[in-house]
């Protein structure tokens, strides 16, 4: 029995989910929920110092039993192993690292959305969570001259491009941030799968939707969270906004930032004055 549940623990972890708003071609099948056999009795709540052992199995756990409890077990285990950065490590990286932390932190203000621009949505739409999805990466470019062009293309105009990874914020307020991690966003994709329709269907305007099963687990997992189903198909898992990259003007005194709101875009203008990163304009310029 315990080879048994080996190679299926193998089986289940070599299969590669969708990526993020990718696009499924068809309606896919959704795996029943899956757990070895003589643990599902043995997965406790999340207690503070525990390694990741029984972490997917609690999400499923508590997706078979529709126990809220267990699921907020769940994505507290997630915070807890998963910690922002500390002030000591901001400390001790590169000015435009840091400079990037500083940024996010104060733009990051999901339940304060008014301040970017004027959502699809309206400015309530994270209110009501209780855990942040935050982004686990996020590129960093300095710039000879600054440019609010969304694609600067001038190569004698960079002096530094780097993707930041391991992107670790810190979050302002009472909630928890998740950090999504590969592990974590390829555990919640195989948890939600890929059934629903098709972009199109019925409509030529109509948006892919979550069906079935799939429609079952997204909505378990937003009692706490704010996952939305992509109009071409996949998943949204982050709460947003998002920002996707910061320019920096040479002297690291400036900065634009790229943003994205569920299925909007745009850019915020920051300054640096005695110190302190400051939000100057911001605005909503596109949309999918």
């Amino acid at each position: 029995m315990r080879i048994l549940t080996l190679i299926l623990l193998a089986l289940l972890s070599s299969k590669t989910p969708a990526e993020e708003c990718a696009c499924p071609q068809e309606k896919l099948s959704q795996q029943q929920p899956f757990i070895p056999d003589n643990l599902y009795d043995e997965v406790p709540e999340y207690k503070r110092g525990e390694r990741e052992l029984y972490q997917e199995f609690r999400l499923y756990r508590a997706y078979l039993d529709q126990n809220s409890t267990l699921l907020d077990s769940f994505f507290n285990g997630w915070a807890n192993l998963n910690p922002p950065i500390t002030n000591r490590q901001l400390d001790a990286l590169p000015k435009a690292f840091r400079f990037t932390y500083e940024i996010f932190k104060d733009f990051y203000q999901p339940a304060n959305l008014g301040r970017i621009g004027r959502p699809e949505w309206g400015n309530d739409q994270f209110a009501g969570v209780k855990y942040y999805v935050v982004q686990n990466s996020i590129d960093v470019n300095v710039y000879e001259q600054l440019k609010q062009d969304r694609y600067p293309i001038d190569p004698d105009n960079i002096i530094f491009e780097s993707t930041l990874n391991n992107f670790r914020p810190q979050v302002q307020g009472n909630k928890l941030a998740l950090i999504l991690t590969e592990e974590y966003k390829n555990r919640l994709l195989m948890f939600l799968g890929g059934e629903s329709t098709p972009a199109g269907q019925g409509n030529i305007m109509a948006p892919a939707m979550a069906i079935g099963e799939s429609n079952k687990r997204l909505q378990f997992l937003n009692q706490y969270l704010k996952i939305y189903h992509g109009h071409w198909g996949g998943w949204r898992l982050v709460t947003d906004p998002t920002i996707s990259r910061i320019d920096f003007n040479g002297e690291l005194t400036k900065a634009i930032v790229h943003f994205e709101l569920v299925y909007q875009g745009g850019e915020a203008v920051y300054e640096n004055k005695d110190g302190k990163w400051m939000l100057k304009e911001s605005r909503l310029t596109w949309i999918t």
